[in-house]
């Protein structure tokens, strides 16, 4: 890709106009991080890029022309192209720009000093007027300029500003987290749609090996009060005898212990305790917490609704929640198995299992052994009952819902979902059962 950005680079600065690799791609670069997108700043206008590169043969795309974007096309890869901006007014979620006229008034509108930083990949020079480099060496996210102006130009900074400390391992510096703390006290809510936050959490839960660090820094900006309320009421509330840490402090760890590879699973581990705080009994060391998978379920459907996720995404979360207390033990019948992977869903008791080992190994300081090996025993055990067909999905009854609504002499509707889900129940205890004949006398008895 970096081949790609300097081809780009080469072609426009050889026609007059001034370019440069610019942000994340060039702080990734300096501390030897895997580079994902590569951005370039130039002097020439959308049109200006869009007539050089078509005249090339090169495809071009005007992704965000009236911000000043094109995204080239080259060697199959796609490079984001932008001209020279300068802040002109805001209204907390996104600045007005206008087109600036230099390398200096485009770094000046970026959000930290590490990403205020431009490369020139042919004369191979950094562009650094505000120190990004030193801050770099020093693991420090500062803001560039006035930290209070440049989270009031764009309130998800405060965010990104936490997510960068776990990503990276960074500490914000003092002024900036001072800024960020007073600018967490103005409206910034509202102003800033869901999709972007949720979008800074999946961000972070993809990249960090420690997702704590964001979310317990969002705690303490007071961020969290307006994005996920339901997590805070975790802080402090103490767990039973089987516990050596509150249920925010568990619930933390319970993230942080899913690999970063089943990103999606985090969002599992974050929500899987919440409605112990509504169901417990008894606080203290012999509290019990039942049912409390069915409040954290409604819980994670709640706050995945309003933070936007596709039904797709939040129906796969809630159903991890939902089993998170299903047991799994070597003396199960294969009925019982049966159920665990019709109760998670075909396809994700993989993800059951990361899930599982997540939760325990946050219980104790000194997790106990064996975790993994639990886990894997169901999966190994799934593979043997996959090979001797006695892994039963819905698909493979023996009967269908035209024959359904034929027997109940019903038009197409719910009911037929139901009549195929009983039955379904009963052949996962006794795969002896389906035949069309035994099947269609149960279903005329339902």
């Amino acid at each position: 890709m970096l081949d790609n950005a300097e081809k780009i680079v080469r072609t426009l600065n050889g026609c007059g106009y001034e370019s440069y690799l610019v942000g994340g791609c060039v702080r990734d670069m300096l501390i030897a991080k895997p580079i994902g997108d590569i951005d370039v700043t130039t002097a020439a206008n959308p049109d200006m890029v869009m007539e050089l590169f078509k005249s090339k043969d090169i495809h071009v795309v005007p992704t965000g022309y009236e911000h000043g974007t094109v995204t080239i096309l080259l060697g199959g890869e796609s490079i984001e192209v932008t001209t020279f901006r300068k802040d002109v007014s805001t209204d907390g979620r996104r600045s007005t720009v206008e087109f600036g006229t230099s390398l200096e008034e485009d770094l000046l509108r970026r959000d930290f000093t590490i990403n205020a930083i431009a490369y020139c990949p042919i004369e191979h020079v950094y562009i650094d007027p505000y120190g990004g480099r030193e801050d770099l060496k020093r693991k420090t996210i500062r803001a560039v300029g006035l930290p209070i102006e440049r989270f009031r130009e764009d309130y998800l900074r405060m965010i990104r500003a936490h997510r960068f400390a776990a990503t990276l391992g960074f500490a914000i510096e003092p002024k900036t987290l001072e800024a960020l703390d007073r600018a967490a006290k103005e409206e910034w809510y509202e102003v800033l749609s869901v999709e972007r936050i949720r979008d800074e959490f999946n961000k972070c839960f993809r990249v960090a090996d420690t997702p704590s660090i964001m979310l317990d820094g969002m705690r303490a900006s007071g961020l969290l009060h307006e994005v996920m309320l339901e997590l805070l009421k975790c802080v402090g509330f103490e767990q039973n005898r089987f516990h050596d840490f509150d249920l925010y402090e568990h619930t933390l760890r319970s993230v942080d212990a899913v690999p970063k590879e089943k990103h999606h699973i985090r969002w599992a581990a974050l929500f899987h305790d919440l409605g112990k705080v509504e169901t417990c009994e008894g606080y203290g060391p012999n509290a019990t917490f039942y049912c409390h998978e069915k409040v954290s379920a409604e819980a994670a459907l709640r706050i995945m609704r309003r933070l936007k996720f596709s039904n797709k995404a939040a129906g796969d979360i809630v159903s991890l929640v939902k089993c998170h207390m299903l047991q799994y033990s070597e003396k199960m019948r294969d009925a019982s198995v049966r159920k665990i992977v019709a109760a998670v869903g075909e396809g994700r008791v993989e993800d059951l299992c990361t899930l599982w080992y997540a939760d325990r190994r946050a219980k104790r300081r000194s997790p106990e052994t064996g975790l993994l090996k639990s886990s894997t025993a169901l999966l190994e055990r799934l593979e043997k009952m996959s090979a001797d067909e006695k892994v039963f999905k819905l698909k493979d009854l023996a009967i269908g819902g035209r024959e359904i609504m034929e027997i109940k002499k019903i038009p197409p509707s719910a009911k037929v979902g139901e009549v195929l889900q009983a039955l379904y129940e009963l052949v996962i205890e006794d795969t002896s059962v389906n035949t069309n004949e035994q099947l269609r006398e149960i279903a005329e008895r339902i």
